[in-house]
């Protein structure tokens, strides 16, 4: 049967799979056909310390997206920058993403040289994402990171932020980044950043230069604190954005980014979303990030408010809302899911989104989602999409409603902390 499908056809076949390695054993073993298409998969995503082994370099040729990161707890290999001398763009040709994470406090202030270097290499690459505490000396640091991917298209931050530093930068340092003082900057298309300590400088930076017209996706990450220090820097421009509404009305920094929010900081945060949002004229697609009514229940009553009063709505054709529980409230409410939601808000919601304001709204998605492999059981979940589904009635009557309650494998990048914690800076 699948010797008569199209590789295309093949290809979405095993991303279904969801990269469990076990399911993919089973499929190669049923089925020789699927094979090829199962390799490729599998090689398409690489922690960048397989680069030295041996026996990975015959599929090279298959890796799309590079890890940087250790492998296992014990190892600093990716941290002591020893996959450096294996970044060929010549042996990897397909390369299209670098993702930085979780490295330690020095390794982007330490960087040598030569790792800026290797990068300039890769035209074929067009995503940059780092995450996991990441920090740099000064803001000049990260516009040469940037800067030395010559085709950068997409950029995620999170928990950036910056660290004291009196020592010597690496040898040669000074001289590439005065080599990339011409580059204005990238010609972003997808931006997503969590605020920090160096929203301001990034976020004007990109503001102001090339992605100023030609950016048009922007997200703010789940769980991101004070998210309209991101907003206020862009607008008409996006057709495309993802926020959260659990933010606080401080001022963000690298190290605050967890504090639960109280009814001033919510009513603040609206007061900043709601000057932002006006100038957002041009969304296609809006997409909302909330943690539970357990956990954040002052930020569920300004949904409504957001989408009937804040947000243009001439152009915007897909709405989707997130809802993420967390470890903990699976550990206090077992599953007792109907209780991480206030159906009140959703009944509110049934109205808005039926109202004249929404008149070109195609699609309404409403997900309930968690980390890891807890499960409910299927009664529990379809039971929950049905409540959902049977709230929002209008809405599944006038548009086309999807629903989904479902664990996810990673919402989060994963944080682990090598050597001390540094202080704020």
């Amino acid at each position: 049967m699948f010797t008569a499908l199209p590789d295309e056809i093949l290809v979405l076949i095993i991303q279904a799979v969801d990269r469990d390695l076990t399911d993919l054993q089973n499929l190669a073993l049923a089925c020789r056909t699927l094979l090829p298409v199962i390799r490729e998969e599998l090689f398409s995503i690489v922690n960048v310390c397989a680069l030295q082994e041996p026996c990975i370099r015959p599929y090279f040729n298959c890796i799309s997206k590079l890890r940087i990161e250790e492998p296992n707890p014990v190892s600093d290999d990716a941290a002591n920058g020893r996959f450096v001398p294996y970044l060929d763009p010549h042996a990897l040709p397909r390369l299209r993403s670098l993702h930085f994470n979780g490295l330690g406090v020095w390794f982007f202030v330490k960087m040598p040289t030569a790792l800026y270097q290797a990068l300039s290499s890769f035209t074929s690459v067009t995503t940059l994402a780092l995450s996991g505490s990441v920090y740099f000396v000064n803001f000049r640091q990260i516009r040469t990171l940037v800067c030395s991917l010559p085709n950068l298209s997409e950029l995620s931050l999170r928990e950036v932020g910056y660290i004291p530093w009196r020592g010597s930068m690496p040898e040669g340092y000074d001289q590439w980044a005065d080599g990339l003082s011409d580059i204005t900057g990238p010609r972003l298309s997808r931006l997503t950043i969590a605020p920090s300590s160096t929203t301001d400088d990034v976020a004007s930076w990109l503001a102001f230069g090339p992605s100023k017209d030609s950016l048009t996706t922007l997200v703010v990450p789940p769980r991101s604190n004070a998210p309209h220090y991101v907003l206020k820097y862009f607008g008409p421009s996006i057709e495309h954005i993802g926020i959260p509404l659990n933010g606080q009305g401080s001022k963000p920094s690298a190290y605050t980014l967890r504090r639960s929010p109280t009814e001033m900081d919510v009513l603040l945060d609206r007061a900043c979303y709601s000057r932002c949002l006006k100038t957002y004229t041009n969304l296609r697609t809006l997409r909302l990030f909330l943690d539970t009514v357990v956990e954040s229940p002052h930020a569920w009553g300004g949904v409504p408010r957001l989408l009937q009063y804040w947000i243009p709505a001439e152009h915007l054709h897909a709405i989707a809302i997130d809802v993420l529980i967390p470890y903990e409230v699976l550990e206090r409410c077992d599953w007792q899911l109907d209780a991480q939601l206030d159906w009140d808000v959703l009944h509110l919601l049934n109205h808005v989104l039926g109202g004249p304001k929404f008149a070109v709204l195609d699609t309404v998605e409403f997900n309930v989602q968690w980390i890891g492999k807890w499960d409910p059981g299927e009664e529990v979940r379809d039971a929950l999409a049905r409540r959902i589904e049977e709230t929002l009635r209008k809405v599944a009557e006038t548009r086309t409603l999807v629903t989904s309650v479902r664990g996810l494998q990673e919402v989060l990048p994963r944080v682990r902390w090598r050597g001390s914690r540094p202080k704020a800076g």
